[in-house]
């Protein structure tokens, strides 16, 4: 009975001393450009257009412009041998979307048929780094919001442009429809390496009994990367 007791403490011992050296792997980190602050990682430009017809002004104050691959701390579901330090975390948890908000004005109503178009271009650098975050078929991150598209203004007023999945576009439009309000919103969804979970709610299912290892390879991946999320904006007008 004695050395029953003992095996019974060396292996509770055991599984408490997998979850400090877990905790300490630290949700607290997984920032999408490495660092423990959510700072803002998303920037914004406009290019300058040609032919003059239009203006783009980006609202910088009512843009989400911070992203955070990290502890998703409402969720119901968690994995309770994986601990978020709160105490040394300065990040949000988990914000897998960011929006833009931006004014398009012209001299003449901007909702003719197929006559104004928004483009959106991610800079190079942007789309390489997720490429190498998620290296190796390792798919922890769904980042195909990351990619260039266009869309043509709408005729109707309040509409809601999906161009791609995991992108949506609201257009509203004002002052006789020569001044076009847009909110892009772009959002980033968990990859198969986790399937489609959040890392905490990883291992909680069968099969799933090698999340201390994929979280461990999650951290490296993501360790001291930065990866700022550089988006330009422009218009063009169809003739």
């Amino acid at each position: 009975m004695l050395n029953k007791n003992r095996s019974k403490i060396v292996i509770y011992s055991l599984i408490g001393l997998a979850t400090v050296a877990l905790a300490t792997v630290g949700f607290s980190g997984w920032i999408i450009d490495g660092s423990v602050d959510a700072n803002e990682n998303v920037s914004v430009t406009v290019s300058e257009i040609a032919d003059r017809t239009t203006v783009i002004e980006v609202l910088d104050s009512e843009c989400d412009k911070v992203v955070c691959f990290d502890y998703d701390k409402n969720s119901q579901n968690k994995n309770p041998n994986i601990v978020f330090d709160d105490d040394t975390s300065k990040t949000p948890g988990e914000d897998l979307d960011f929006s833009i908000k931006f004014t398009i004005k012209s001299n003449s109503a901007l909702n003719l048929e197929n006559k104004h178009a928004i483009s959106f271009r991610f800079d190079e650098a942007t789309k390489t780094k997720f490429q190498e975050i998620n290296a190796n078929d390792k798919n922890f991150i769904d980042y195909s919001c990351i990619q260039d598209f266009s869309f043509n203004l709408p005729t109707d007023n309040n509409s809601s442009v999906t161009s791609l999945k995991n992108i949506t576009n609201s257009v509203t439009y004002s002052n006789g429809y020569k001044t076009a309000t847009i909110v892009s919103t772009f959002t980033f969804d968990w990859g198969g390496y986790f399937n489609g979970k959040n890392p905490c709610e990883y291992g909680t299912e069968e099969g799933e009994e090698d999340y201390k290892d994929k979280i461990l390879e999650f951290d490296k991946a993501l360790k001291d990367r930065k990866v700022p999320i550089a988006l330009n904006i422009s218009a063009t007008y169809n003739n």
